[in-house]
Parts: structure tokens; C-alpha cells; sequence
């Protein structure tokens, strides 16, 4: 059996310029010169929004491929708070690698574990589907090292 790979990563949160340009995907951003350190982004899945979080450190180079990690939060805690909780962005700025925050869903923020933990788990959410469709949206246009994708969790968001 082949390991799933994932591959994540973002490098602007829009596009325009000072004038008030038009808003893009991320990856068609042009002129950057560095991107942002935090960047939230959106994702329709299973007719939900979803969204994630994801810190780019400042010495992210685009022409380099970059290792990966994926921080999912524990029941009923946002990402903001997983973020803080695992000190894994400071660790990336030194360290030189990108770290996805996705963001569960439901009342309480749960992951489907399998059966941990409701409701996403009661509502047979398809969070492994979820992490491929954020991984087919932004690894096309991504420069990714596909051999050092990682990932870690909290609790619930070590069920995943």
C-alpha cells in the first residue's frame, strides 16, 4: 500500500496591488516578494466551506522545494489555539518548513476519528477526503518536497 502525500502549501492570501487590484488564488500571485507569515484560506468540500491556516516562514523560497507539517487541533479548539499550543510555527521559522492548520468543523470543532469525536464523527465527515482536496487545490501551483510531508495533532486531531 502507497503512503498518502500530502502536499501543502500557500503563497499569498491575494493578489492586487495598492490601487485596489482584483483578489486572486494564491498561487497566480505575481510581483511578491516575500509572502505573508499567516494566511487563511478557503475550501468548498462536501458542501461545506472549510478552511485553513497556514504559516509560511520567512525564509520560504518558491524555487525550493519545502518540507511540509499538518498541526490539527484537538475537540473543540480552533486553530489559532493548536498553533499556539505546539510552538510549531516559531520551530518552522528556524527550521524552514511550511505548517498547515486546517480547522475542523461542527459544534464542537471535532475531527472525524473514526469514533472519536462527534459530531464530525456522527456525521461521517470525510476529513481524509477534506486534507486530499486541500492538497489537489494548492499543490499543483506549490513547490513542495513530496518525500518530507508530515503530520501531528492534538487529542482528536491525532485521530486523524
Amino acid at each position: 500500500m502507497k503512503p498518502l502525500l500530502v502536499l501543502v502549501l500557500l503563497l499569498c492570501a491575494a493578489c492586487g496591488d495598492d490601487t485596489g487590484g482584483q483578489m486572486g488564488h494564491p498561487a497566480t500571485c505575481s510581483g511578491l516578494t516575500r509572502p505573508p507569515e499567516e494566511v487563511a484560506w478557503m475550501l468548498d468540500f462536501g458542501g461545506m466551506q472549510r478552511s485553513y491556516n497556514v504559516h509560511v516562514p520567512p525564509a520560504y523560497d518558491p524555487t525550493r522545494p519545502s518540507p511540509v507539517v499538518l498541526n490539527f487541533h484537538g475537540l473543540s479548539e480552533p486553530p489559532d489555539t493548536q498553533a499556539l499550543f505546539s510552538g510549531m510555527s516559531t520551530k518552522a521559522n528556524t527550521a524552514g518548513y511550511l505548517v498547515v492548520y486546517p480547522a475542523g468543523t461542527g459544534n464542537p470543532i471535532s475531527w472525524n476519528a473514526g469514533t472519536c469525536c462527534s459530531p464530525a464523527s456522527t456525521s461521517g465527515l470525510d476529513d481524509v477526503g477534506l486534507v486530499r482536496a486541500i492538497v489537489a487545490d494548492i499543490a499543483s501551483n506549490a513547490n513542495v518536497d513530496p518525500l518530507r510531508v508530515y503530520a501531528t495533532g492534538l487529542s482528536n486531531g491525532g485521530g486523524n
